[in-house]
């Protein structure tokens, strides 16, 4: 089977290759695949239906427009997986094509799989809505953004200045985390790094863009972040930065 990087090149994503087993599969969890055969490289989302052991993988046929997306016996599959805290990725023919009693795919079961890694230096950009404010600030919270986001800080936009170098935050912000569509909720105190005052090029509002590291993150909260950061990296592989 062709092998290919399945995961950029950044610094911060250790890649490696993994055994099957700790993908910890689970009937429903969701799959992304890619036709990597095909001029079409749109990723699909689909679920796991199960899998028989060194022979197949068994997943539903990912549903567009209402109708079963055309995949043909024999088209290599690019396939990603969020298990945990890791991102799993493998390259697979499909089998079969069934139709009946519905509309699922024997994918051939894998034979190398390459898993991600995250260290503390990667960051994903993003436009996530968050709420800050001084820690010992009798101030209510302003509405900011963050822009790209770390297992250890984020950077964080906003039109006033939330405070000098060396100060603390109170940084408040939700994320879904599937395969549940589980919504977390992190209120997490951050020390301010940086503060850079930025001009647009172009019409609009100047802003304010600090860099901040978060401090005491728990061990839930910890995972939290690993989790929706991984599930980025599966998603959309450019918001690395």
């Amino acid at each position: 089977m062709p092998q290919r990087p399945l995961f950029p090149e950044k610094p911060g994503l250790q890649v490696a290759i993994c055994e099957f087993d700790e993908m910890n599969l689970q009937i429903g969890e969701r799959i992304e695949l890619e036709r990597i055969d095909s001029a079409d490289k749109t990723r699909y989302f689909t679920s796991l239906i199960g899998y028989l052991r060194n022979q197949s993988l068994l997943v539903k046929t990912p549903i567009v427009d209402g109708l079963p997306l055309p995949i043909a016996d024999e088209a290599l599959m690019a396939v990603r997986v969020f298990s945990g805290t890791k991102a799993f990725a493998f390259i697979v023919p499909v089998i079969r094509v069934c139709i009946s009693p519905a509309h699922y795919l024997h994918l051939a079961f894998p034979s190398t799989i390459q898993c991600a890694e995250i260290r503390k230096a990667l960051r994903v950009s993003l436009r996530l809505a968050a709420r800050a404010k001084a820690a010992n600030a009798q101030a209510l919270p302003q509405g900011v953004e963050i822009t790209d986001l770390s297992i250890s800080g984020a950077h964080v936009e906003s039109d006033k200045m939330l405070g000098q170098k060396g100060q603390h935050l109170q940084l408040s912000f939700a994320f879904r985390i599937n395969p549940n569509d589980y919504e977390a909720h992190l209120n997490l105190k951050a020390r301010i790094q940086s503060v850079e005052h930025h001009t647009p090029a172009r019409e609009g509002s100047a802003v304010y863009v600090h860099g901040v590291e978060f401090e005491g993150l728990g061990s839930a909260e910890m995972i939290l972040l690993q989790s929706y950061i991984y599930q980025l990296l599966i998603a959309e592989h450019h918001r690395i930065v």
